[in-house]
């Protein structure tokens, strides 16, 4: 099947970078890397503010360079010379079209103090204040969105494992759940993070940090030890392989290890399920967490 382009009706990219260079009787043109930014961008007008050869600029574009003609632009920032400091990390959240700051946008909520949740939330929902929950985020991490608890019982363990509760602040249909799959992620860079959520909700409210109140979803699972029962990731069988560790791994039973191989994976490669039969239970708790 073959195909024609009959017209354009939007451009994916609003903005091109590139680095500028002077021209003689002309405004001057920009050099872009000839894939999210044209090669060359002849400049329409001369520029508003003062820019050096040299630097990188962002180009607001006049014309795409339709019928053989050279894209042309006007400059409308002016980030600097490409090996100053930061320079390039501005340069990815303008070429990416990534959003650096929010709107006026406010949560249900948002503006109580963040260790004072609404009381009648706090009613509706189970106390677990009396627990040991602890972040499971090294302290170097930018957000605490995930905490886990973890009870011996007679039969086995019960392990808890939480997520921040975005939902109780984002409803859906709202300015910032559309804002929020706008911009689809959190984008991690080097030097600062651009959060999907206004930081008053990523850094505070949604961040289990240590010794605050927040609210959280969590997934309760009754693990039975000791007995060969059906993987709750994929349903097959496996016999007892170990017990659970807190540092991330199992304790294998001795013996298990034959010939320098383990007994099959089960689900995700890396991940070995203890042998137990599993039930799981969505709660929606407050909960104090701890690092000790």
């Amino acid at each position: 099947m073959k195909a024609r382009v009959e017209e354009v009706t939007e451009r994916a990219r609003s903005r091109w970078l590139g680095v500028f260079r002077t021209g003689k009787n002309k405004p001057g043109r920009v050099l872009g890397d000839g894939v999210s930014s044209p090669s060359s961008i002849e400049l329409a007008e001369k520029p508003a503010m003062e820019v050096l050869p040299g630097q990188l600029v962002s180009v607001e574009p006049v014309t795409c360079g339709e019928e053989k003609k050279a894209p042309r632009g006007k400059i409308v920032e002016v980030l600097g010379y490409p090996d100053e400091p930061h320079v390039d990390m501005e340069a990815v959240i303008r070429k990416y079209g990534l959003s650096a700051e929010f709107s006026r946008l406010r949560a249900p909520g948002t503006g109580n103090a963040a260790s004072k949740p609404f009381p009648g939330e706090l009613a509706r929902r189970e106390n677990w204040t009396d627990r040991t929950v602890i972040t499971i985020d090294p302290a170097s991490a930018r957000d605490f969105d995930d905490a886990i608890s973890i009870t011996a019982t007679p039969s086995g363990w019960t392990l808890a494992v939480h997520i921040a509760d975005v939902s109780h602040f984002v409803r859906p249909g709202g300015a910032l759940d559309g804002e929020a799959l706008r911009r689809g992620n959190s984008t991690y860079l080097p030097d600062r993070v651009l959060p999907m959520l206004p930081p008053r909700l990523s850094d505070d409210l949604c961040s289990l940090r240590p010794d605050v109140v927040r609210l959280t979803k969590v997934c309760e699972m009754n693990l039975i030890k000791g007995e060969d029962a059906p993987c709750t990731l994929c349903g097959r069988f496996h016999p007892q392989q170990g017990a659970p560790d807190l540092s991330g791994g199992l304790r294998h039973a001795e013996g298990k290890r034959q010939g320098g191989k383990f007994p099959p994976r089960c689900g995700k490669p890396g991940i070995w399920p203890p042998s137990c039969a599993a039930t799981a239970t969505p709660r929606e708790p407050w909960i104090w967490t701890s690092r000790k």
